[in-house]
């Protein structure tokens, strides 16, 4: 059952907001959709709140307030708006613009997932936007000098009407010689923050970093979005690290053969190692990007639009996250209207359960697991525990690319393990999730493909190409990696509590598996639940590499 609290707080509105939905999770923080109590045009804000664990710890307070006191002081179309931050009973906020669209780490993999180039139109649009931003925060943020010093396509959102907008200055630094520098030295010596992929090599030699190591940074997204693939991430981070600083800049023409002279000519200077040689300003950079996206379009007969080209990938998604923002609407009106009456910490009754879909070709695959371990019989025994809508769905062949309520799923697993497994501890259920990953990745798999990438590039990859195949088969929730090192992972499926303790089990065993196929020697996998969340942990001893 899902928590009935209501979560209402007092933040930058007077009015304060009342969250109507979750739309990401990090390692610091939760990010959900919410309203203004009380406000009935239906105004979207996302607010951003430290995990619980986090809420008191001095360092994650103030980089929340940082985040806040540099982005608040910048206006700009293409950098997300602050409206203000604060704490209330649930803990430090950041309120900020609710962006209807996604991440350009999500487009970048929807695009890779189809095996696609994205369009140089759609690559270099971004990319110009993304330099407008950048230059805005580099000049106007209260009258200091800003370094962002996370630029990635992670921080980069892309509403469906085609901007995009930087976000997360959660590490974002005044630059050398401000007074907001000096008061911070203290704290940032010795210390890399961002992600390595993407940082400059005056960066990784721990020198003060300038406008010019976001515009690396800015170089490194422009390649990748190109290439389709990532340019400076190896096994580990100091593989990486290694190759940004002594490797020379690549030919993006060694990737992609209709990638125009100018873009060649702009990725060499901005990958350049020494910071004197790549170009003065981000405007600079987007200057020359809007002449290059201009030709473009002249050459092709077309302009290609990026809402547009976005939006082509995640329309179930958009739709489905429209019905969890109206259904909180409606709640939050309801609230609204009983308040005066019944009292600001009255109890109301809880929402309906979730319900969940899942895709015809995970049914047909645990079908065909479950006859290959206790044959037709024993199937058959199984479909007789289950209830009668149950039964009568599967009298009809299994259809691949249809969806099937989660209870036939449901049902079918927790018959199986009634017969023959332990509801202690759901073995079979682990273990018919770890089949199933041995059936995606195993050798003639329609995903093997991702295997073989996740034993080239690492753990990290390949842990977000299942995110992607998570959502091709369970229409619920969002999956999301929180971290990675060299011995754990920490995966988080939001809304995830809508899963029985017996698809939770079969999930984890799909992880487990997948970790061993891409050569980690498992040694624990086990998930617990935080609030409507699944929340699994992953650690392995050692992680060989082909030879």
């Amino acid at each position: 059952m899902r928590s009935s609290r209501v979560t209402l707080c007092t933040m930058a509105s007077p009015r304060g907001y009342r969250h109507l939905c979750e739309i990401a999770s990090g390692g610091m923080a939760r990010v959900y959709v919410a309203v203004e109590r009380g406000d009935r045009s239906g105004a979207l804000f996302a607010v951003k709140r430290l995990h619980p664990h986090l809420r008191d710890d001095p360092r994650a307070r103030r980089t929340l307030f940082d985040e806040a006191r540099l982005a608040g002081n910048v206006t700009h179309p293409n950098v997300l708006k602050v409206h203000g931050t604060g704490r209330d009973t649930d803990g430090p906020y950041l309120a900020m613009d609710y962006v209807d669209g996604i991440s350009l780490a999500e487009l970048y993999s929807a695009v890779k997932r189809l095996d696609e180039e994205m369009p140089l139109q759609v690559c270099v649009d971004v990319t110009r936007q993304i330099a407008l931003g950048l230059h805005a925060v580099h000049e106007q943020a209260g009258g200091l000098l800003v370094v962002h010093r996370d630029v990635s396509p992670h921080n980069v959102l892309i509403d469906f009407a085609g901007r995009a907008r930087i976000a997360d200055f959660g590490i974002a630094k005044a630059a050398p010689g401000s007074s907001e520098d000096e008061d911070r030295a203290a704290t940032s010596t010795g210390v890399l923050k961002g992600k390595v992929g993407y940082m400059a090599p005056e960066q990784l030699r721990f020198e003060e970093p300038d406008r010019r190591a976001d515009l690396f940074a800015l170089g490194v997204v422009l390649y990748e979005l190109l290439a389709g693939r990532r340019l400076y991430h190896g096994s580990d981070g100091a593989e990486g690290a290694r190759r940004i600083l002594h490797e020379p800049p690549p030919d993006i023409m060694d990737e992609r053969e209709d990638v125009p002279p100018e873009i060649v000519q702009l990725l060499f200077v901005l990958l350049a190692k020494d910071p004197a040689m790549r170009p003065e300003t981000a405007l600079s950079v987007a200057e020359r990007l809007g002449a290059i996206q201009r030709a473009l379009a002249e050459e092709e007969g077309r302009t290609v639009r990026l809402g547009d080209y976005a939006g082509s990938f995640f329309e179930r998604e958009r739709r489905e996250r429209k019905r969890r923002i109206d259904d909180g609407l409606v709640r939050s009106r309801a609230l609204d209207e009983a308040e005066p009456q019944l009292g600001r910490h009255a109890t109301y009754p809880p929402p309906a359960p979730l319900k969940w879909r899942v895709k015809g070709a995970a049914i047909k695959a645990t079908l065909a697991y479950l006859v290959a371990i206790q044959g037709e019989e024993g199937l058959a025994r199984i479909v007789e525990l289950c209830s009668a809508p149950v039964r009568l769905a599967l009298q009809t062949p299994v259809m691949v690319s249809n969806w099937y309520d989660g209870g036939v799923m449901f049902e079918l697993t927790e018959a199986a393990e009634r017969l023959w497994g332990d509801l202690a501890t759901y073995r079979l259920a682990f273990a018919t999730g770890a089949a199933s990953a041995d059936y995606a990745f195993g050798d003639g798999g329609p995903y093997e493909v991702f295997r073989r990438q996740g034993l080239k590039e690492g753990i990290a990859p390949f842990l977000d190409t299942s995110g992607e195949i998570y959502r091709l088969y369970y229409d619920v929730g969002s999956w999301m990696v929180e971290s990675v090192d060299d011995r754990h992972a920490r995966m988080r499926i939001g809304d995830g509590v809508v899963f029985a303790e017996c698809i939770a089990a079969r999930v984890a065993g799909y992880l487990h598996r997948g970790l061993e196929l891409v050569g980690a020697t498992m040694s624990d996998s086990r998930y617990h639940r935080e609030g409507d969340d699944l929340v699994f942990v992953c650690e392995w001893s050692a992680l060989e590499r082909p030879r």
